[in-house]
């Protein structure tokens, strides 16, 4: 799995003919020394359909908007849980290669 940050951010800039790259290092660590094995470099530029498949901005941002509307430093609840997993499940379905993961915090945002 590759980690990235906010989708919001990420379907802004594929969506754009900006030159964007996706760096994956490979290595191996020992003791406190990380070992280089390989770097693989892929152009994401312009590449929404690819990443996003056919979710819209407007649904990513009513999802984040959701999941913002959740209160700070408070549980999630049953309900609010569950609306979340529904729409999160109909967004993966319209996807393409990308993984929405739900990053409850502090911050509130999405990420994949």
């Amino acid at each position: 799995m590759v980690c990235m940050s906010d989708c919001l951010s990420l379907y802004n800039k594929v969506n754009y003919i900006i030159k964007i790259n996706l760096c994956i290092v490979f290595y191996k660590q020992k003791m406190n020394t990380k070992i280089l094995i390989k770097i693989i470099v892929i152009d994401l530029t312009n590449s929404i359909k690819l990443l996003f498949g056919s979710i819209t901005y407007d649904e990513l941002l009513n999802y984040s908007n959701l999941i913002k509307s959740i209160e700070k430093n408070k549980k999630i609840t049953t309900n609010e849980n569950e609306k979340l997993n529904k729409i999160q499940k109909e967004l993966q379905h319209k996807s393409g290669a990308i993984k929405l993961n739900r990053k409850i915090d502090k911050e509130h945002f999405i990420t994949f």
